[in-house]
């Protein structure tokens, strides 16, 4: 697919592993006019901003390595990802079948499918399941993790958003960048490894 231009736009992305199984978040954030130092200073908070209370959750071998991010207001741009090792969790229980996650959904101002999105997020400790579904406390540790990000980004100036590269199934170039307005968990039930890297 041909390259598509977020206005004001960086790419950030999570890098995770659990016991050989590696996955991605993929996030949007936007900046007016931001610098090569505004992505490195947003990339750079988000493993120190790894919220205890969520580590508690997560098995020992559970690590955010680090986090890229990528400057996507034109075509080979600035690339930065994060050194150093990274964060892992502290609990002591396995970890759940990484083909599962918490499903976030995000909101825009706008309506349809083009201006919503979805965050899956994966690697809870096999404790995190009771009958089937996700315990709501250990949801919203994740919800709560996802929002202190945020929180943190916007004090440095950037707002969390949904980049649309597709309207009524017709490619629109540049995406077209719309604010997060609101996260939250509609079901407890787990969504499959499937769909979990998905645009955002």
């Amino acid at each position: 697919m041909a390259f598509i231009p977020w206005p004001d736009g960086c790419k950030i992305t999570l890098n995770w592993e659990g016991y050989s199984f590696f996955w991605k978040n993929v996030l949007c954030y936007s900046k007016p006019s931001f610098s090569l130092l505004d992505m490195t200073t947003l990339a750079d908070m988000f493993i120190p901003e790894l919220r205890p209370s969520l580590q508690a959750i997560m098995p020992t071998g559970v690590v955010l390595h680090n986090v890229t991010a990528t400057d996507m207001t034109f075509e080979g741009a600035a690339e930065y990802t994060t050194p150093g090792a990274g964060d892992h969790g502290t609990g002591a229980a396995d970890m759940e079948s990484p083909g599962i996650s918490v499903v976030i959904t995000e909101r825009t101002p706008l309506r349809g499918r083009s201006y919503r999105g979805r965050i899956y997020f994966t690697g809870l400790d096999d404790q995190s399941l009771f009958e089937g579904l996700w315990q709501t406390a250990r949801a919203d540790e994740v919800l709560d993790q996802f929002a202190a990000w945020d929180a943190v980004a916007a004090g440095l100036g950037w707002t969390h958003c949904i980049a649309s590269e597709m309207h009524n199934h017709i490619v629109t170039t540049p995406a077209n960048l719309q604010p997060v307005t609101s996260m939250m968990i509609r079901s407890l039930v787990p969504g499959s490894q499937r769909r979990r890297n998905v645009r955002p």
